[in-house]
């Protein structure tokens, strides 16, 4: 039988490092004995570490998703924040069948493939009490223990959209006041070209 496992390992100097032992049962002259190797691991670990941080404490939804069945793998705790889901309410779940998407369309505009790697996106998810959320989607296929997972960096542009909602309105708004005010100095243009017209008039006679 085999075994491999990761340990942790103070160097000579004091140092701590991480070590990946990998042993199996052999028989050497009819003797059994294990054969073992040791890897250093230690910036893969440090990497790992640095990866955990960025996820736990980016401002944004990060969410990996195993490629082969769609499981969600981890999700940070953001995705509360904006469609009211706990991250261990989504972790263990196919991402595909949950209902989290105001249409099919808007799910269909991020999926990676083989032959789609990465993925810029704007998107509209639903939260928990159905109210439209729009996100900007940046996905990219990633590999993690040689397997290909999906890695989605998924930012809330819901206040954004609603500002630039309301700015277009005020736009609007104001043309139409705007016409209205061309409108009016028309008429009185108009009235006052006619009241000069009738001045004229009256002198004449």
């Amino acid at each position: 039988p085999k075994m491999s496992y990761e340990a942790r390992w103070r160097k000579k100097s004091g140092e701590e490092i991480y070590v990946l032992i990998n042993a199996t049962r052999v028989e050497l002259y009819d003797e059994p004995y294990i054969l073992s190797s040791v890897r250093d691991v230690t910036a893969r670990r440090q990497a790992e570490e640095k990866f955990k941080t960025v996820f736990r404490l980016n401002p944004d939804m990060i969410a990996i998703i195993r490629m082969k069945d769609f499981i969600i793998v981890d999700i940070n705790d953001k995705v509360y924040d904006s469609i009211g889901y706990r991250s261990e309410e989504l972790i263990g779940q196919r991402a595909d069948k949950l209902d989290i998407w105001l249409t099919n369309e808007d799910r269909r505009e991020i999926d990676l493939n083989a032959d789609n790697t990465t993925t810029v996106h704007e998107a509209r998810l639903k939260n928990r009490k159905g109210e439209e959320v729009f996100v900007f989607v940046s996905g990219a296929v990633i590999d993690i223990s040689g397997e290909p997972h999906l890695l989605y960096i998924t930012k809330d542009i819901t206040e954004h959209k609603r500002a630039e909602e309301k700015a277009r309105k005020n736009l609007e708004q104001l043309a139409e006041v705007e016409k209205k005010l061309g409108e009016a100095r028309v008429m009185a243009l108009r009235s006052a070209m006619n009241s000069r017209s009738d001045i004229r008039a009256l002198t004449t006679i």
